[in-house]
């Protein structure tokens, strides 16, 4: 397990989000066995893990990972966050063919618009 504090992980896991998924997920998993389980750092560990999934082209974990990060965000009332993983499924949906599903959501979350942070 991965020395840093699970904040420094999850801040390295989002660098590397886009340019080395692997190591950018091994950073989240480091990250969350290492919070709380009803952690707000848990659940932004959760809803990273399930992005980095959502672009994979497995992906099998993806709506798992991401309900328990929603839950954990409408636990703390996390706006920005529920939205994030809003996009997560939209990304999930257009990943498995439902493009009419995925521009429904897409829709639904500009209606929204942008949370405070």
């Amino acid at each position: 397990m991965n020395a840093e504090p699970p904040v420094a992980s999850l801040a390295e896991a989002w660098k590397l989000a886009y340019l080395d998924p692997a190591r950018a997920r091994a950073e989240a998993i480091d990250a969350l066995q290492a919070v709380e389980p009803d952690s707000e750092t848990c659940s932004w560990a959760l809803w990273l893990v399930a992005l980095i999934d959502a672009r994979d082209a497995d992906g099998a974990d993806t709506r798992e990972l991401n309900e328990a990060a929603r839950s954990g965000f409408a636990r703390t009332e996390n706006a920005r966050g529920l939205v994030l993983v809003d996009e997560v499924d939209a990304m999930r949906l257009r990943r498995e063919g439902d493009l009419t599903g995925c521009a429904r959501l897409q829709a639904e979350i500009d209606l929204r618009g942008s949370p405070a942070d």
